[in-house]
């Protein structure tokens, strides 16, 4: 059995806001942003762009036309929201539905309220510009995009169930794990490390996801990939599932897109739960909570796995700041709360191995 204990959250500091939150329906993502929000003391209402959906799929397919018809309806929804309570705050996550027409109109119908954007993808993967001037403040995890746009900076966030690992007493089940869904090179590159691992004596759990219609699409017809993946699977982890898999795993691998200079979820999750990290982006040397006892780069070119860094007792690292409820009273401007000691623990439960 390992015990784990749950650092207090921070005050309520939102009670009697309310705020809209606009973001994609991206794994269970979207529900954590509006929970911690509530546990705020927020009044929340939520409108989840339905990215991941079959329906969404087969409308893009019918053209252009149908797809913006399929977003209005979603922009429609908003606005009427919009126009019949007022907001404190309104909280855009990326928003591929909105357009700059909605950002305005939203403007217009909140005048006293702080419109805020976070952008979690890169510009190439989403163009926003036309929007930024909708907003009080547009911030994105892409350094390289900030310093292009003029934006603010900021890292993403992990959530209470990952920092209630880094009070976990016990030892760790697995000395290595990754779980990604299968992109670009991403694959090989797991693959080698995985191997590497196997080599050196270290337990490992990986795990490739993919959706079932891609994989019929790439094996099948394109022939991109073996039709056998090790570790390939077509179903996704659930989100408890993989808390206490990155729990149980002395360090977890992180391997970003090439195109990617942003720092993934994974990256914020693992070192939020006091687990070593190995990484492909180097971004992360640019950050205060790096730290190479805690952090090992690796060139994705040539990847090669350090046992040594994974045995090795983990490091302290000061990463507070990013814990969801602090990481949200920051991108709200809110007045920034006395972050709780990564040593206060006051509240104890015990999980399975």
């Amino acid at each position: 059995m390992t015990t784990v204990s749950c650092p207090d959250r921070a005050e309520p500091a939102l009670a009697d806001s309310r705020v809209l939150l606009v973001c994609p329906e991206t794994f269970d993502y979207h529900r954590l942003l509006h929970d911690e929000l509530r546990a705020l003391g927020a009044e929340v209402d939520m409108f989840a762009e339905p990215l991941e959906r079959t329906r969404l799929a087969v409308v893009r397919r019918l053209g252009p036309q149908r797809l913006e018809a399929h977003k209005d309806v979603f922009r429609r929804k908003v606005l009427a929201s919009a126009a019949k309570s007022q907001y404190d705050h309104v909280v855009v996550i990326r928003g591929e539905f909105l357009n700059r027409a909605t950002c305005q109109e939203l403007r217009r119908l909140q005048p006293r309220a702080r419109l805020v954007s976070y952008q979690w993808d890169p510009l190439a993967c989403f163009d926003y510009r036309s929007m930024i001037d909708c907003f009080d403040q547009v911030t994105s995890f892409d350094r390289a995009d900030c310093q292009a746009l003029g934006l603010r900076y900021m890292p993403l966030f992990y959530s209470h169930n990952y920092a209630k690992w880094r009070h976990a007493a016990g030892t760790p089940r697995w000395d290595l794990s990754f779980v990604g869904t299968l992109h670009s090179d991403r694959w090989q590159i797991a693959l080698k490390l995985a191997e590497q691992a196997q080599e050196a004596g270290l337990s490992i759990f990986f795990y490739i996801y993919m959706k079932w219609s891609s994989y019929l699409k790439q094996a099948w017809i394109q022939r991109i990939i073996p039709r056998r993946v090790p570790f390939l699977s077509l179903r996704i982890m659930s989100t408890a599932r993989l808390e206490e898999l990155v729990g149980q795993s002395r360090a977890v691998v992180d391997i970003n897109k090439p195109e990617q200079t942003g720092l993934t979820i994974r990256t914020l999750e693992t070192l939020g739960a006091g687990r070593k990290l190995i990484t492909t982006n180097a971004q992360i040397r640019l950050e205060p909570f790096y730290s190479p006892n805690m952090v090992d780069v690796i060139d994705r070119h040539k990847p090669r796995l350090d046992a040594d860094f994974v045995r090795s007792r983990p490091g302290k690292i000061e990463i507070d700041g990013q814990r969801i409820d602090n990481w949200l009273l920051d991108l709200l401007g809110e007045k920034a709360l006395m972050l709780q000691s990564s040593t206060d623990s006051h509240h104890s439960t015990k999980l399975p191995r």
